[in-house]
């Protein structure tokens, strides 16, 4: 069977089963809904059964034939049909292959003799039944047709295959069997998976869309709000929401034009019942929060809204509108809200109008709309909504600060809301300050004022939230000591999400303090706030995100792994799809690109941080963004990649009066780029400014790595020694006493360490060297490949690791390449001789390399194994 694009990924069956079951004389039913993959498995089947020598007489029933008797078998150029219709005919020498796509539109008369035929052992038939997808609407084609194939598997006269609508996973790797999709990044992915709603052909039209757009020089996720109705991929999302029921049609319409309404609300508009039957077909996403938050799938619901009569939906949303301003505030939703003022801004002239709600209900949506805007990065229509409000009634403190927001967004101020002073905010108005991030370059004199603040807060979840506010400015600003004790603080708050970030920001600064175990009791804590029983709904999908870009982060500094972070990575972007969470979008590419980082994927890293940073723009993400994009700059210039990364050190270049710890970043990644550029005497200068930085309480292993930077660069001394074994010595964490090793290796001429070059030397100590080792050095720039290796998009680790090997089987078969004995290797890698043998044995195993020197030699070439050997 030929395999690549013809692999049925989602089936129950292999398709050489299917196959043996023709040639044995036993039909098989196929079933499944619209875009599970039926035509295509019968395509590839029908193609292997010619080239066998079957010669199948392939069926096509339509709509247009279904009320024509034997319409499909009169019209059939092939003469062997007619043998289906003769009763008497001699049976030949085996019996004729059928093929039938749709068999449900055969015409009663066809689809009886086709049944005789099989019974009577002259026929042997494959075909395609299409199964209603759930809610879906009633069909027009025969039931007797369906049901007769049916009963014929009941009864044991043919086999049938369920083809399921597809899941993650299969989606995942279908994706990968396109043209095109390489130049997606995972939240472009997550995105076409999450619209595809389980159909093949929906995720195919939608990644050759999205794949489109690049090419356009567009942006991919964005690309799916303008869907031409005529298109390929519009012709398909037509053929699949037609298939829902029209109930269901209209509501979906109306719940894609209130996004992320809460159940409660659409049940003020929508049977309760229908909303639940949404939920469960996966049409609708609930989030889980506990005020279910409800998202449809975005694409079908613009269909939805194209396929039923535009006067109704209007009518539905502008009487629930109008139900909500007469309410007076007894209720109020946000998506009907910002819905009113996106009408009234734009003029449009629909029920209710402006002249029908109070002063206070227009404030009030365009409060909603304006904190909307500038929540997904679009600070000038928040502006607007802001200004649109101005003249109706005294402005309240939030709308100013939406306002004031978004104009120093839009003038490029250094430090967002700078003007503003929170001691004038009103609880609610301060809560939003902090949730802006503004005090992340606030300094100490806003830190000292929230302080005061907090002292003076009745408030429990306001008190807790300055707090940590308190915990990421000093965190920012290399006070340690004093991060870990607000974010106590906050953890003792009954607020979920708070003590999340509270335990995170503890767990990060254990790790920097150099105690693996007290970092990894609190992410351990945090992850189990994610998901323990009766405190999920609390969590959202971008905390859970932290929690992935934070346990990936410390385990970096600490040198050890990350178990499942790829596999969480994918299962959030999902939801961050589905909940069209524009930040959570942007968190899912720094997950991504921090996890390829990991790996030494220099190429996947780039363009995955890359991706990111174009969607941050202008989204309250503070300075986030800036250093995660230099953390992925150090990688990349160390992994041969300095003109990348000295352009991410432009995009994310801190401005003046920037935190110090966004400082030290700067400095450092211009330390990496200098070294990989070959100007060692200038990445010593900005290495040695960053270790001045460094050099704080509670920064230690920041320091360690710095004082390493300075030793890898050539200005390792005894006093440079001594202070990295004296911080090792106190740290719990495995690759500080690496770190210290390495570095007395240089100075005392060690040959495996002292030989390297200053960005070998780097690529050793970075924080993530367990995942690459030293002989990993990639191509420059433009340099040809291996010819091993020609054609390969992976990285060289990631080809050695496809054949099984570890990363530490990895790096102990490259230094068995340059020569070491196994007491060498112990000694390098701090592992026992034994040890050392063991792994030498297993990668001999692996690549089946019959000789430690054989063994050396395909590690010498990035580790290929021979013909026959197990990967």
């Amino acid at each position: 069977m030929p395999h690549g694009a013809d692999r049925v990924i989602g089936s129950d069956r292999d398709p050489d089963a299917i196959l043996r079951s023709l040639s044995g004389g036993l039909s098989v039913i196929v079933s499944g809904s619209l875009g599970a993959g039926k035509s295509h498995l019968l395509r590839m089947i029908a193609r292997e059964l010619h080239r066998t020598g079957y010669d199948p007489v392939v069926l096509r029933p339509s709509a247009v034939l279904s009320t024509v008797p034997f319409g499909v078998l009169e019209d059939h150029p092939d003469p062997r049909s007619a043998v289906l219709r003769d009763d008497d005919g001699a049976a030949g020498a085996r019996p004729l292959v059928v093929v039938v796509d749709d068999a449900q539109w055969l015409d009663a008369e066809s689809a009886s003799v086709l049944s005789r035929a099989i019974h009577r052992r002259r026929a042997v038939a494959l075909l395609a039944v299409a199964a209603p997808r759930a809610r879906a609407a009633p069909t027009s084609g025969s039931a007797d047709a369906a049901s007769g194939f049916i009963d014929l598997w009941l009864h044991g006269g043919a086999e049938r295959i369920d083809l399921r609508e597809l899941v993650a996973p299969d989606a995942e790797q279908l994706l990968d069997l396109f043209p095109g999709t390489e130049r997606l990044d995972s939240v472009a992915r997550a995105t076409v998976i999450s619209l595809a709603d389980g159909s093949r052909i929906l995720l195919r039209e939608l990644a050759a869309h999205a794949s489109g757009a690049i090419a356009a020089g567009g942006e991919p996720v964005t690309a799916f709000s303008d869907i031409q109705r005529h298109s390929r991929l519009g012709d398909a999302i037509f053929a699949h929401v037609a298939e829902i029921g029209e109930q269901d049609r209209s509501a979906m319409a109306v719940l894609g034009r209130l996004p992320g309404i809460d159940h409660a609300d659409a049940a003020r508009l929508l049977p309760p019942a229908l909303l639940d039957g949404l939920i469960a077909a996966r049409l609708v996403h609930d989030d889980g929060s506990a005020r279910h938050r409800l998202f449809p799938v975005s694409t079908l619901a613009a269909e939805a809204a194209h396929q039923i009569p535009v006067d109704e939906l209007e009518d539905l949303l502008g009487r629930a509108a109008s139900r909500m301003l007469a309410a007076n505030g007894a209720w109020w939703s946000s998506p009907l809200a910002v819905m009113l003022a996106e009408r009234w801004h734009s003029g449009t002239h629909l029920a209710p109008f402006p002249e029908d709600a109070t002063a206070e209900m227009r404030v009030r949506a365009a409060l909603d709309a304006a904190r909307q805007a500038n929540d997904t990065g679009r600070p000038a229509l928040a502006a607007a909504y802001a200004a649109s409000a101005q003249d109706i009634a005294a402005e309240p403190c939030e709308l100013t600060l939406e306002r004031a927001y978004a104009e120093s967004i839009l003038s490029g101020l250094d430090g967002p809301l700078s003007t503003v002073d929170p001691e004038e905010l009103d609880p609610s108005a301060l809560t939003r300050f902090l949730q802006l991030r503004a005090h992340v370059r606030g300094g100490a004199d806003l830190r000292d004022r929230l302080a005061f603040m907090r002292e003076t807060t009745t408030d429990e979840l306001l008190r807790a939230r300055i707090e940590l506010a308190i915990a990421e400015s000093s965190a920012l600003e290399l006070e340690w000591p004093r991060a870990i004790e607000s974010a106590r603080a906050a953890s003792e708050s009954g607020d979920v999400p708070s003590q999340v970030r509270a335990a995170l920001l503890c767990a990060l600064g254990r790790v920097n303090d150099g105690s693996w175990a007290g970092a990894g009791r609190h992410l351990a804590r945090a992850r189990e706030l994610c998901v323990m029983p009766g405190t999920r709904p609390s969590v959202s999908t971008v905390d859970r995100l932290l929690v992935l870009c934070v346990d990936v982060l410390a385990a970096q500094w600490a040198g050890v792994e990350a178990p499942g972070a790829d596999e969480r990575r994918r299962e959030l972007a999902l939801l961050a799809a589905r909940e069209r969470s524009a930040i959570g979008l942007v968190l899912s590419g720094f997950a991504a690109a921090l996890v390829h980082a990991r790996a030494g994927d220099a190429e996947s890293a780039n363009a995955e941080i890359r991706a990111a940073a174009r969607r941050s723009l202008h989204l309250p993400l503070g300075p986030g963004v800036s250093i995660v994009q230099m953390a992925i700059a150090r990688a990349l210039s160390i992994l041969g990649r300095a003109p990348e990364a000295r352009a991410l050190l432009r995009d994310a270049t801190a401005t003046s009066g920037a935190p110090l710890l966004l400082e030290h970043a700067e400095w450092l990644t211009q330390s990496c780029i200098l070294a990989a550029e070959g100007r060692t005497l200038e990445a010593l200068d900005s290495a040695e400014e960053a270790s001045e930085l460094s050099d704080v309480p509670g920064s230690r292993i920041l320091h360690l790595r710095d004082l390493y930077q300075l030793a890898a660069l050539g200005a390792a001394d005894d006093v440079l020694l001594h202070k990295m074994r004296s911080i090792a010595e106190s740290s719990d964490i495995g690759a500080a006493h690496g770190l210290a090793q390495r570095a007395t290796a240089m100075l005392r001429g060690q040959k495996t360490v002292s030989q390297r070059t200053p960005v070998e030397r780097l690529r050793q100590g970075a924080p993530w060297s367990n995942a690459m080792s030293v002989s990993d050095a990639p191509p420059a720039l433009g340099t040809p490949q291996p010819a091993d290796l020609a054609g390969t998009a992976p990285p060289l680790l990631r080809a050695s690791m496809a054949f099984g090997l570890t990363r530490r089987e990895q790096e102990i078969a490259d230094l068995v390449a340059e020569g070491l004995s196994n007491r060498e290797i112990a000694e390098q890698l701090f592992l026992s001789v034994r040890t050392v043998e063991s792994h030498v044995y297993q990668a001999r195993a692996k690549v089946g390399a019959g000789s430690r020197r054989e063994l050396g030699r395909l590690a010498g070439a990035r580790i290929r194994p021979r013909d026959g050997a197990s990967g």
